[in-house]
């Protein structure tokens, strides 16, 4: 799973559950010809890798890049007991804000805004 190029971490909700299987095999401690047939969590684990990995991902990414002097910086983050994860948007509103209630963009330039 260390061997996929994928600067932008796209494929990260598809390779962290291969991530975590490999971590379980390391905690215990098989060799590396030694089967894992007889830990039954991990064969079941192993069994759902499998099948998913067979079923076809299509993605498609569309972008539209029209820069404005007003950016919004977005970013999120969650983590739970196997792994985290951050991301980071930066957003450029249309320039008419003023039908949407924002105020003219003179107005907000400079602001930060933290919620």
């Amino acid at each position: 799973t260390n061997k996929v190029f994928d600067p932008l971490g796209l494929l990260i909700p598809i390779s962290m559950r291969r991530r975590i299987f490999m971590q379980k095999l390391w905690t215990k401690n098989l060799k590396w010809d030694e089967s894992f047939e007889f830990v039954e969590d991990l064969k079941d684990q192993w069994l759902h890798l499998v099948k998913e990995a067979h079923t076809s991902v299509t993605s498609t990414f569309p972008r539209n890049a029209q820069m404005t002097s007003m950016s919004e910086v977005h970013i999120f983050s969650d983590a739970s007991k196997d792994s985290y994860g951050t991301v980071v948007y930066l957003r450029s509103p249309p320039l008419d804000l003023n039908g949407a209630g924002w105020g003219s963009e003179e107005q907000h330039r400079g602001n930060v805004h933290l919620s």
